[in-house]
């Protein structure tokens, strides 16, 4: 009797055995799928920051005659986008933290502005030295035209309308031959065959895993996210969680815009009084009759004009 009793006692303890096994799987599993989304969630805010500093620090170069076009500094990016990697870790910004991540997290880090991209891999420098996470020079767009039966014609590309056309050795400036859709998808292929190929290389068996975009889940060789200065960041191995090691694959991005400056001005009103009013500068007739003054002050945007107290000039705002 106490043989069966002990026998039937065995029973619970073995399903309880079984129990609190299915549970410490289920919680490291769920565990490590957090840590997963927070890396990846980390390496997109630190892309975002990193491409908005350089926006912000850098001198963009931007212009009124090609929109758009402006300089970027990949310098300011990746060290931004280390700086915020090691703040969401809780980890100080000192000088032997930033190496740590570029020597053992950083796999690849790209920047593609205007008019290239360039890439942040780890190669030797030296033959025979170890390797270093160093920047690549400026890699043009280019793009061979191939419709030519008696030559070929090769472009240099950009993300705005116009580009350069290579012709023995000599660079014009010229209207873009192809649409912006397709001049989009020509850069997203470059930078993301570019991409996976440094990245194969960096991995004694080569790159076995798909590289998929945080934000839409899809390859990267089948979309076009780069449309405007993009950062791209591959972190594997980090163990900054659990000791557990995981990757993500990070993309951001901004688009440069260029202000409208608003002129402020007084203009004589309908009963002859003077009127504060605003327009854009580039709407304002050159010639100043006697029923406008000079130009008072100029503003970055018409919300801080109105709150100057000038008022919307509907004279020449809608020329």
């Amino acid at each position: 009797m106490n043989r069966v009793i002990s026998i039937l006692l065995f029973v619970p303890i073995i399903f309880v055995s079984f129990l609190y096994l299915y549970y410490a799987t289920v919680i490291d599993s769920s565990l490590n799928r957090i840590n997963d989304y927070h890396l990846k969630t980390v390496s997109n805010y630190a892309s975002d920051s990193a491409i908005e500093e350089m926006l912000d620090v850098a001198d963009l170069g931007t212009d009124y005659v090609e929109w758009g076009k402006f300089n970027t500094d990949p310098e300011i990016a990746l060290r931004d986008y280390i700086d915020t990697f090691l703040m969401s870790f809780d980890l100080p910004l000192t000088e032997e933290n930033r190496e740590m991540v570029k020597v053992n997290y950083l796999k690849v880090f790209t920047v593609a502005g205007y008019d290239g991209y360039y890439v942040y891999d780890h190669r030797a420098i030296d033959e025979g030295s170890q390797l270093a996470f160093v920047c690549s020079p400026k890699i043009p767009y280019l793009y061979k035209d191939m419709s030519k039966n008696d030559r070929e014609v090769t472009y240099a590309l950009s993300m705005g309308d116009r580009c350069f056309k290579i012709t023995n050795a000599t660079l014009s400036l010229v209207k873009s031959p192809l649409s912006k859709n397709k001049v989009l998808e020509i850069i997203n292929d470059r930078i993301s065959d570019d991409l996976i190929n440094r990245i194969d290389q960096q991995y004694p068996n080569g790159w076995n895993r798909q590289i998929y975009l945080p934000n839409a889940l899809t390859s990267i060789s089948k979309t076009n996210p780069i449309a405007g200065p993009t950062v791209l960041a591959l972190v594997d191995d980090v163990d900054l969680l659990r000791g557990k090691k995981v990757a993500a694959f990070g993309i951001g991005g901004a688009m440069a815009t260029v202000a409208r400056p608003v002129s402020a001005y007084q203009r004589r009103g309908a009963d002859g009084q003077w009127v504060k009013y605003y327009c854009y500068s580039d709407l304002l007739p050159e010639d100043v009759s006697g029923d406008r003054s000079v130009i008072e002050e100029v503003f970055m945007k018409i919300e801080d004009a109105a709150k100057a107290g000038y008022h919307y000039d509907i004279m020449y705002m809608n020329r």
